[in-house]
């Protein structure tokens, strides 16, 4: 297949139901680009793709037998396509904040109780609301409160419960924050993401309270998320505080 630069989804689909097909994206040089390699079926997968050739190999990894030597045939369905979004940060449409598995915005999610009056549209990165900590004063605090229903978790069991705050960092400062709660029977986690969706800073240790990071990378645009990893499958949420602070560089 021929890409033009910008983001690419791929979707994999086979109605034989004793059948697991995968499948796996090269680009000219053979080196792997992307991979649907899960249990899933439909599998998908999205990404920002260069501007190039790209090749496509569909694998039928299992049959009925659970040999991991499929030797029947599956006819399967193909198709590449432009997402809506492949994260967060895309969906900009009050009340559409999250990217579903489809690569489309949808609705953000109403599970927790005693949340904070923006619980549905920062459960995504493109309606995170703008927070601008001081540079070398004294740190923003922000006080809301997060839950981990069960209605609202991913294959995985993640909570899809999250807030999402947005961040702006000038060329050489540090962010640095901190995330504390008063529940003990509770575990929070955060992490800092660029704007394509990768990680930065992670902090996300189990049983410890608070939970802090410091990270240097680069001016721009970076979207904070906090979510609640322990309990789960509960609705009463957590009341947590986040602290940000950002310092100048030495010079």
């Amino acid at each position: 297949m021929r890409n033009v630069a910008g983001d690419v989804a791929f979707e994999l689909r086979w109605d034989d139901t004793g059948a697991d097909l995968d499948f796996f994206v090269f680009d000219a040089t053979g080196a792997p680009v992307t991979d649907g390699f899960t249990l899933s079926n439909p599998e998908r997968t999205a990404l920002q793709a260069a501007e190039g050739d790209d090749y496509i190999q569909v694998d039928n990894f299992d049959d009925a037998g659970g040999s991991g030597t499929a030797t029947a045939a599956a006819a399967y369905t193909l198709r590449t396509f432009t997402p809506e979004c492949i994260w967060s940060a895309a969906c900009t449409t009050p009340g559409s904040p999250v990217c579903s598995p489809e690569f489309t915005c949808t609705a953000g999610y109403d599970e927790c109780t005693d949340d904070d009056a923006a619980e549905n549209d920062d459960d995504g990165a493109g309606l995170a609301p703008a927070v601008d900590p001081p540079v070398d004063g004294a740190p923003l605090e922000l006080e809301r409160a997060i839950c981990s229903s069960p209605a609202a978790s991913d294959a995985d069991g993640t909570s899809l419960e999250q807030d999402w705050f947005r961040v702006t960092r000038g060329d050489s400062e540090q962010l640095s924050a901190t995330l504390t709660w008063s529940d003990m029977t509770a575990d929070l986690d955060m992490g800092l993401f660029d704007a394509t969706g990768s990680a930065v800073a992670v902090a996300a240790t189990e049983d410890q309270n608070p939970e802090t990071f410091s990270a240097a990378p680069g001016a721009g645009t970076y979207y904070l998320l906090v979510m609640r990893y322990a309990p789960t499958g509960a609705a009463a949420a957590t009341p947590y505080t986040l602290s940000l602070q950002r310092a100048a560089a030495a010079p």
